[in-house]
């Protein structure tokens, strides 16, 4: 937030969380059928519950104008009713309506939201402009208008709801040897203190300390390296840590929405937090050597995928030069053993034709070849 002497008459600059929702609001330009047809449904189905809480006496008891018939004519019309209120107070009762049966669509992220709830507002304004344009003989708002407003308000607060509901799982990592001391995001997968995060920041590393979402900087260990995913599995001793739920990349899209997460920076002022979209898969570039690579779209953050909204990053942020599709980025699954806690193993997915190298206290730290799936101490790896 802003910080204000009181004492002075000088208007603060606004927060730059909400110029950066206006901009938003106003500029951006909606390119998504899929986003308008789940608004069109998303429009119904609001609608639809405002009209079943006309049923119960509890809730119309609180429709209508502050000041018993006083109307406006003209004003914001209450669906299902005779009321044409301000569009304020034409809000509240839209909005009362939608979600007295708690039955509109829901977010469910740390702290639950319901974005229908957003049509109050939005309906109520829409519809007094278009009876004061008609009036005034301009062109009124439409309703693609009104589906517009509705996307852009369900992405604002669920961005800010995912990233909230995320944010305690994302951890700073400092690496220290290797060359250069680095810094990078990684995610946690377990609550007894497994993370991931990208091979190539671990490569060669003296030390490695983890600072937690709480500021709390804990040393790590280097579990399992594969740089050709580039994927690394560190621990600390820590229990009953927040985790992310991880989910699947495997069907997703160009063009699809995405949020980026990390925490390059410490926990000061929070994970940084990115929306786009997927800009490419399967992408061919040509490695240093002069290799055909199959390639992804770099980010060095944790990239959660729409619809579910769960981390499927982190991203590798290099080109490996050869084996079995070479270059393709390897975002996390819940089909890939190290999301299903492998951790433990000490490896990270690669192919069966290439070796992982366990780092197990217990092993000796040979690498696998060809076929083989277990280390020297007996472990079993991911082909």
């Amino acid at each position: 937030m802003s910080t204000l002497d009181y004492k002075s008459a000088q208007r603060p600059d606004p927060d730059a969380l909400l110029v950066a929702i206006a901009e938003y609001a106003k500029s951006f330009q909606i390119q998504s059928n899929q986003a308008y047809e789940t608004a069109r449904y998303c429009f119904m189905d609001t609608l639809a519950c405002g009209f079943q809480a006309l049923k119960y006496p509890a809730c119309t008891r609180l429709l209508g104008p502050i000041v018993p018939g006083a109307l406006m004519p003209g004003g914001a019309r209450v669906p299902g009713t005779s009321f044409e209120l301000e569009p304020v107070q034409a809000a509240f009762n839209i909005g009362a309506m939608v979600r007295w049966l708690d039955f509109n669509d829901t977010w469910l992220a740390a702290e639950w939201g319901h974005p229908s709830d957003n049509l109050g507002g939005i309906l109520a304004v829409a519809d007094y402009m278009a009876r004061k344009a008609v009036m005034e003989g301009r062109k009124p708002p439409v309703v693609r208008d009104v589906l517009t407003a509705m996307i852009k308000a369900h992405e604002i607060q669920g961005v800010i709801a995912i990233a909230k509901s995320v944010a305690p799982a994302i951890a700073r990592v400092e690496v220290k040897g290797g060359g250069d001391d680095k810094v990078a995001s990684a995610i946690l997968v377990r609550t007894d203190g497994y993370l991931a995060t990208n091979a190539h920041v671990v490569a060669q590393a003296k030390s490695v300390q983890v600072v937690l979402s709480d500021g709390t900087v804990l040393t790590a260990q280097v579990v399992g390296t594969d740089p050709m995913t580039d994927v690394a599995i560190l621990k600390i001793e820590r229990d009953q840590l927040p985790v992310a739920v991880l989910g699947t990349a495997t069907d997703l899209e160009s063009g699809e929405p995405a949020i980026s997460i990390g925490s390059p920076l410490g926990p000061a002022g929070g994970p940084s937090v990115t929306v786009g979209v997927i800009s490419g898969l399967g992408r061919r570039v040509k490695s240093s050597d002069g290799t055909d690579l199959r390639a992804g779209s770099y980010n060095p953050l944790h990239t959660l995928k729409p619809t579910s909204w769960t981390p499927v990053g982190p991203w590798p942020r290099r080109l490996p030069p050869r084996g079995p599709g070479p270059g393709r980025r390897r975002p996390c699954s819940t089909s890939t053993p190290w999301s299903t806690c492998d951790a433990a193993a000490g490896s990270a997915p690669r192919p069966r034709s290439s070796g992982v190298r366990c780092r197990s206290s217990r092993c000796s730290g040979s690498t696998t070849a060809g076929s083989s799936t277990s280390t020297a101490c007996g472990r079993r790896l991911a082909r």
